[in-house]
């Protein structure tokens, strides 16, 4: 006797509910100002973190600011903004040390040459070439395709300066948005004047941006267009 076959109700595995993040308390005009951003940092041999012995990093990698992850290498630029940065000597002894002030601590920000801080005289070279006091940074909110987190500050300063002008020039000069166009963070290994070995990030072109990531990368800037004024980029303790 052949046994008849039953018809079993396969369960459906049930679709988490989406709940909106301002319903849990990650919205709201009280927490704009927790808008932040990781940064990709080049780990140097004087970095923090290869005093950590919970961290693996190594002198030369590329890392998440906050979750130390390594950096995949591609990215997009997003959205681009200068500031200055007046910070105190490191010593006593160097130029432009102020006594008001801790080593090393800020003296002065600014986001723009109209800015009140802005201090021209010590944000531009002198009449006898000596260096400016101030640090002007070139900065541009990136999205890396194959990270965990897409949307980090990457910024120009210093030695790795003129990496960043060339990433300027080359999205103002390419046709269309700055995100059709992917490039490669890297960095290579100068020598400083008192021979010392220092790295400097360098930026190279990597092809155009297609299809999904250029999808994604154009839902980023509308997001960035809309939320530039509260959107912070992370800094060391």
């Amino acid at each position: 006797m052949v046994e008849e076959k039953k018809d079993v109700a396969k369960a459906v595995p049930l679709e988490p509910e989406v709940v909106n993040k301002d319903d849990l308390g990650f919205g709201g005009e009280d927490n704009k100002e927790l808008m932040i951003i990781p940064r990709a940092k080049l780990i140097q041999g004087s970095s923090p973190e290869m005093k950590d012995e919970n961290l693996n990093c190594r002198v030369g990698e590329i890392i998440n600011s906050i979750t130390k992850e390594k950096l995949p290498e591609v990215f997009v630029p997003i959205f681009f903004s200068t500031n200055w940065i007046r910070f105190n000597a490191k010593k006593v002894e160097d130029p432009g040390y102020d006594p008001d002030y801790e080593l090393g601590a800020i003296i002065w920000r600014a986001d723009s040459k109209n800015d009140p801080a802005y201090i021209e005289a010590e944000a531009n070279f002198g009449p006898n070439g000596e260096k400016p006091l101030a640090v002007q940074f070139l900065n541009f909110i990136c999205f890396f395709p194959e990270a965990d987190v897409k949307m980090l500050m990457v910024s120009f300063a210093k030695t790795s300066f003129q990496a960043g002008r060339t990433l300027f020039s080359s999205c103002r000069s390419q046709p269309g948005a700055s995100y059709a166009y992917k490039y490669k963070l890297g960095k290579q290994t100068k020598t400083g004047p008192t021979g010392d070995d220092y790295l400097c990030f360098t930026v190279s072109m990597a092809g155009k941006n297609e299809g999904e990531d250029l999808a994604k990368a154009a839902k980023i800037a509308n997001e960035v267009k809309s939320k530039q004024e509260n959107i912070v980029a992370h800094e060391d303790e």
